[in-house]
């Protein structure tokens, strides 16, 4: 740019350190607008210099960017299989049908005082606890959930609303299991879901 316009804009590009300031302002886009060339050639090699910033910064970004994504997915990865594993419901399973059931689960952490389900809430998933304790409230009793106990699994096997509100204790680390993963667990895991019914019938039984 100094060689083809630093003539024809003296006071911008007529010596070598405004030319390397225009030059670097335009690749990094903190600048370099104010200028506008004026010849053909000129207009090129700016066009060329914008080009070139992207490449220089806008992909390195979107590199770097990529590697803290599938950083944080391994990481989650590592803590989500380490609390499937810890629950007792799943503790018959070997590693290979652990990294399996990850892929039904969703984590969640909910604080103390949310309340997760409401009676006559429709039944869309179950929940296994993994850190934690929950109340759980039917018309008859008040019962304290902790680690390792689930819950929202009748709802499912009967097809019919919510008859509990569930209120997180204190803060709490939930494995969310959705109607359709459940079918499917139940399939693929018959001993989990033999345990989840086994449960199920033990507390609709009258204390």
């Amino acid at each position: 740019m100094h060689a083809v316009e630093g003539k024809v804009q003296p006071e911008r590009l007529g010596d070598m350190p405004k030319a390397i300031w225009w030059a670097a302002s335009m690749l990094a886009k903190i600048g370099g607008g104010e200028v506008v060339p004026v010849t053909a050639l000129g207009s090129i090699i700016s066009a060329v210099t914008v080009m070139l910033g992207i490449g220089c910064f806008a992909l390195p970004v979107a590199i770097i960017g990529r590697g803290f994504y599938e950083e944080i997915r391994r990481r989650d990865f590592v803590l989500t299989f380490a609390l499937v594993a810890h629950v007792p419901l799943s503790s018959g399973l070997d590693a290979g049908s652990i990294a399996e059931l990850l892929k039904l689960l969703s984590a969640r952490t909910v604080p103390a005082g949310t309340a997760i389900l409401r009676r006559g809430d429709r039944g869309d998933a179950m929940y296994l606890i993994a850190s934690g304790a929950v109340e759980v409230e039917t018309a008859r009793e008040r019962v304290r959930l902790e680690e390792g106990a689930f819950f929202g699994e009748m709802a499912l096997l009967s097809q019919q609303p919510r008859s509990a509100n569930v209120t997180a204790v204190r803060s709490t680390d939930l494995l969310i299991l959705g109607a359709d993963d459940f079918r499917r667990l139940r399939e693929r895991f018959p001993e989990i879901g033999a345990s989840v019914e086994a449960e199920a019938m033990r507390r609709l039984r009258p204390q």
